[in-house]
């Protein structure tokens, strides 16, 4: 079926401490992703390690209520490395739940 997302896997990962990074790597076949906290709360993410913890730009807000979604991924590597997202939390405990597609 060519390039068409069929498989999901959902993946919940719960970040036990506040303000620590906590990371996914994708699989080299994912398509498309979409990740947000359990109870929509806000978290921030980054592609690179060391932003997210003690929040240093360059990093996202995920605010309160949304999601993130990249819709299509054309190639899951970045300079030759499978991509890797990090995350953390103001507050311990939260869930974060990635559905991504391959």
């Amino acid at each position: 079926m060519g390039s068409v997302s069929r498989f999901p896997t959902i993946v919940n990962m719960t970040m036990t401490l506040a303000d620590t990074e906590y990371e996914y790597e994708l699989p080299e076949n994912c398509k498309t992703f979409l990740l947000h906290t359990r109870d929509e709360s806000a978290f921030r993410l980054a592609f690179e390690t060391g932003h997210v913890a003690t929040p240093t730009e360059p990093y996202l807000t995920i605010l309160a209520n949304c999601r993130f979604v990249e819709p299509s991924i054309a190639n899951v590597t970045y300079q030759g490395e499978l991509v890797t997202l990090y995350f953390a939390s103001d507050d311990a405990g939260k869930v974060v739940e990635l559905v991504y597609w391959t």
